[in-house]
Parts: structure tokens; C-alpha cells; sequence
């Protein structure tokens, strides 16, 4: 298969950016205390659910309605997006300064002003710079979207140290993000002024309700994963959210690892299945099963990472990092075996799932927390993660059944079961679990024909 240059540009800004975010993990601990570092990623989550509401879907709304229309077209509807953000982010920025006293009242944690205005300002400019970078996307000019995607990366980490290095702490680091999108957001607006200048193509109704529908939907999966921080800051305060945070930046790249399968495999499900529903069927376990072999490798050696990277004071965060993984693992089974959800008019099932799921988890972990500690939090995001890959599953299947080969896989899963929780830091159970997993994804590469036996003994061969 020939790999187009979208593709590796793409590859490269992902990978650019949450690369950089993970080498700059050892050097933010480093000058940060697990209670300024769980503050930090407070203030993240805070964003994380904002930037839902202040997005408001428009970069959904407009690849749903623009793709279709002529350049001259599209750009004037992409011009009225982006008035209407700005427009969104001014009312948006003006609420949140002027009432800023209320809004931290409701805080869990005692977050100082400056920073929070720091963070709703930063937050303004990504969501109007969004809507610059989904044009380069619906226009697919993949290199402009590279060069803003790591000249952001590069500059704000370039910029974080300067002022972690200056004792500025997490003031310096929310300063490096608001200075950073400020001089990319600008230099994006002059670059395509002449975008506003534009007779517009007026957003409709239908529009805005579409938007807002994703955005619901986007709220949904922020309850299964991104809402459980409010709770652990509430009642197990920053530390512990620092230890939690830490690990989740190692399910993250867990996830980045995963991501060139989806970036080939989720664009060509629906004609998979159309054309050869066998196909469609393989190529979703073998997702699975490579999900699950990367989870296991992140299980086995993230905690020597740990220990490795970050400062003494941060290595109880290793303890979560096993559990994480299964969850993410849950979390892609049921994306890669939900096909039929997502065919004709059956995708009303998926936000539906997704916020009755949501909802579970969360009165879950209220709940257990209070009583339980982070145990009730896994123990809420497990039953969520679970419900919402068996209703998947199950009604995907009644819609578009599929002959899906599991065997292999919940082998594999049940290794993820055995090393955490019986191997954990054992190291020769920890290699023999290697040695199996390696065994294992051999005779899966045998099966699907990725390699071929009668190739592997030279030019005598073998059958």
C-alpha cells in the first residue's frame, strides 16, 4: 500500500504534538510539586469541558455542510464559522472575566484568579484557531497543517521551560500556552484575512442544531473519561489527581500508538463491509488484538519508566497505569466492533449509548469515591466502559452481523487480567508474559498473512 503524503503529514503533527507533550512530562515534574502538578491538570480538565460548550461542534458542522461546496463557497462558509467563534469566544471570555469570583466559588480546588482568566483566554484562541486548521483539513492541505501544528508544539515547549527554568511554576506554563496560541491564532488571521473579507454563506439553523447535537455527544464522552478528575480533586485532592493525571499520560500514549490502525482502518470500515463483510470483520479484530498487545507492553514496562523519568515523589502514579490501559482497551473494542451502530439512519444509537453510559459512570463514582478513594473511580469507569462496549456490540450485531473471531483476543485480554493481577513488577513473569504475547502475535501475523511461513526458512522454506 502506497502511503500518501496527507497521511505522513498528518502522522508527523500528531505525533509531533503529543510527542512533544510526553517528553516535557519529565521536565514539568521535575519543577513542579505533585500538588502544583494536580492543580495544573485541574485547570487542563476545566478546559477539556469548555472547550466542548465554546466549540459548540463547528468543526463537525462544517465538515457535515461544507465539503460539498465549491472552494469560493465553502470559504464564505467557513468565513461565517468564523465570525460566529469569535463572536462565541468574545461573549464567552467577557462572562467568565467578569464572574470569574462565582465560577471559582464552585471549584473543588482553591484556584488563584490569574489563573483561571490565563486559562478562558487561552481557551478563546484555540477555538477560533480550530476553525483555521479544519479548513486546511476539509481543503486537504495537509502541510500547512503540519507546519502550524509543530510550529505550536515547538514554540510552547521551547516557552514552558524558559519559564519553569525562571521559577514562574504553573503561572509559566499557563502563560507559554496563552502566548503560544495568541501568536499562532494571529498569524493565522493575517495569513487568510482575505477569508473576512468574503460575502458570507449565512449558517442556518439546521446548522447550529447540528453543532449543538455534537456537542452533546462530545459532553457524553467527557463523562467516561475526563469528568472522574472533578471528583478526584474534590475529595482526594491534588496530589492524588497528579498521580492520576501522570498515568493517563501513559494510556495516551498508548493511545498514539494505536493511531496509524485507525488512521487506515476506520476510513475504509463501511466499504469493507460493503464489499466483503469478511474483511470487515477481520480487519476490527485485528484491531483488537493489536490494542491489546500494545496495552500489555505499556503495562509491563511504563512503571520502569516511572521510575526511571520522574522524581521520586511521582511514582505511586505507577499504580494506576494497569488499569488505565484495560479501560482504553474496553474503550477500543467497542469503537472497532460497532459498525452497525453507525450504518443508515442507526447512528441515533450512539450518543444515546454513550450518555446513558456516561450517566452510569458518573453517579458510580460520586457515589464510591467519597467511601472508597480512587477505587470508586476505576470501579464507575469500568462498569461505564463495559456497559457502552456490550450495548455496542449487541446492537451493532443486530443490525449488521458479523462473523467476528474473538478467540485470540480475549486470550490476550486475559493476559492483561494475569499481569495485573498476579505479575505486576515481577520481572521473570513479566518476561514470560513477553515471550507468550511475542508467541502469540506471531501466530496471529501467520493467520492473517502478514507473514508467510514458506518464507521464513530462506530459500528451503517451510510448511
Amino acid at each position: 500500500m502506497k502511503v500518501n503524503a496527507a497521511f505522513v503529514h498528518y502522522g508527523i503533527a500528531i505525533a509531533g504534538l503529543k510527542g512533544i507533550s510526553l517528553l516535557m512530562l519529565p521536565i514539568v515534574t521535575r519543577f513542579l510539586a505533585p500538588d502544583s502538578y494536580g492543580m495544573l491538570n485541574f485547570l487542563v480538565s476545566i478546559g477539556a469541558m469548555l472547550s466542548i460548550f465554546l466549540g459548540f461542534g463547528m468543526a463537525e458542522v462544517i465538515f457535515r455542510f461544507a465539503v460539498k461546496l465549491p472552494n469560493e463557497m465553502l470559504d464564505s462558509f467557513i468565513a461565517s464559522s468564523i465570525k460566529f467563534t469569535f463572536l462565541v469566544s468574545c461573549v464567552f471570555l467577557l462572562f467568565a472575566i467578569i464572574g470569574a469570583d462565582i465560577w471559582l466559588a464552585l471549584m473543588p480546588l482553591p484556584i488563584d484568579k490569574s489563573y483561571f482568566c490565563l486559562l478562558m483566554f487561552n481557551l478563546a484562541l484555540t477555538t477560533l484557531q480550530a476553525i483555521y486548521l479544519t479548513r486546511y483539513r476539509v481543503l486537504q492541505q495537509s502541510k500547512p497543517y503540519m507546519c502550524v501544528a509543530l510550529a505550536q508544539g515547538v514554540m510552547q515547549a521551547l516557552l514552558t521551560y524558559t519559564l519553569l527554568l525562571n521559577d514562574y511554576g504553573i503561572l509559566g506554563v499557563l502563560i507559554s500556552g496563552c502566548v503560544t496560541s495568541f501568536i499562532i491564532t494571529l498569524a493565522l488571521v493575517i495569513y487568510h484575512r482575505s477569508l473576512l473579507l468574503l460575502k458570507q454563506q449565512p449558517l442556518t439553523r439546521k446548522h447550529v442544531r447540528y453543532g449543538g447535537f455534537i456537542a452533546l455527544s462530545a459532553l457524553c464522552l467527557y463523562g467516561l473519561g475526563g469528568a472522574e478528575n472533578w471528583f478526584i480533586a474534590s475529595y482526594l485532592g491534588s496530589s492524588q489527581l497528579a498521580y492520576y493525571f501522570i498515568a493517563t499520560q501513559f494510556s495516551l500514549a498508548l493511545s498514539l500508538a494505536f493511531e496509524p490502525f485507525r488512521l487506515w482502518w476506520f476510513p475504509i470500515r463501511f466499504k469493507s463491509y460493503f464489499e466483503n463483510t469478511e474483511l470487515a470483520a477481520s480487519g476490527a479484530v485485528t484491531g483488537c488484538f493489536i490494542i491489546t498487545m500494545l496495552a500489555l507492553a505499556m503495562m509491563i514496562f511504563a512503571p520502569y519508566l516511572i521510575s526511571w523519568l520522574l522524581p521520586q515523589s511521582y511514582h505511586n502514579s505507577s499504580q494506576y497505569i494497569g488499569l488505565l490501559c484495560i479501560l482504553l482497551v474496553i474503550k477500543s473494542y467497542a469503537e472497532l466492533l460497532n459498525l452497525g451502530c453507525y450504518l443508515d439512519k442507526n447512528a441515533q444509537y450512539v450518543p444515546l449509548i454513550n450518555g446513558i453510559c456516561a450517566t452510569v459512570a458518573i453517579l458510580i463514582i460520586a457515589f464510591l469515591t467519597p467511601s472508597q478513594g480512587i477505587s470508586g473511580v476505576f470501579v464507575g469507569l469500568f462498569v461505564g466502559h463495559t456497559l457502552r462496549f456490550l450495548a455496542f456490540y449487541i446492537i451493532s450485531q443486530r443490525i449488521a452481523p458479523l462473523k467476528y473471531h474473538l478467540g485470540t483476543v480475549l486470550f490476550g485480554f486475559g493476559l492483561l487480567l494475569l499481569q495485573i493481577g498476579i505479575v505486576g513488577n515481577a520481572i521473570w513473569l513479566n518476561v514470560i508474559l513477553l515471550i507468550v504475547a511475542l508467541l502469540l502475535s506471531f501466530k496471529y501475523a501467520i493467520k492473517c498473512g502478514a507473514i508467510k511461513p514458506n518464507k521464513l526458512g530462506g530459500k528451503y522454506g517451510y510448511s
